[in-house]
């Protein structure tokens, strides 16, 4: 069964304001349904209260492979108001703080990658670091941030 981590959780500026969360991550989520509902198994990684937003009540109950949604906690950064996880929870002038915030979560989604060994990384977001971490794992990373872009991962 091939395995994917999903990284979801980070809303662009303009889109989702009004929805409370954005439509590239909601996208995702229904990408993420659909590739479990063809065997391969998922794991969306977002912030606590992205998962929450998201619509699981259209998760199916009888999906060929599990969709697991794992949370990894923001770090406290200054200047980033608590509960501040998407850009619909803070002001403009805010949003380097989370950037900042997220920034801090590398070694936390490496250690959950070195741990579920994904085939793929996608990602809402393009954090200059993913690649670095696909290419330091055995996985191959799919990034995006309105349009997919490849990440090749290390030689073997």
């Amino acid at each position: 069964m091939k395995r994917m981590v999903e990284v979801g959780g980070r809303d662009e500026a303009i889109q989702g304001r009004a929805a409370g969360r954005s439509r590239q991550e909601s996208a995702f989520f229904h990408l993420s349904i659909a590739l479990a509902k063809v065997g391969i198994r998922i794991s969306f990684v977002s912030t606590p209260s992205n998962l929450r937003r998201l619509p699981t009540h259209l998760i199916p109950p009888d999906l060929s492979a599990p969709l697991n949604l794992v949370e990894l906690h923001l770090p406290p950064v200054d200047g980033l108001p608590i509960g501040g996880e998407a850009t619909v929870d803070i002001s403009v002038d805010q949003i380097q703080h989370l950037k900042t915030a997220y920034d801090l979560l590398k070694p936390h989604l490496k250690h959950f990658v070195s741990h579920d060994t994904p085939e793929w990384i996608i990602q809402d977001f393009a954090s200059h670091w993913t690649a670095e971490i696909s290419q330091s794992s055995t996985s191959t990373s799919l990034s995006s941030c309105s349009l997919f872009s490849l990440l090749p991962r290390a030689p073997s």
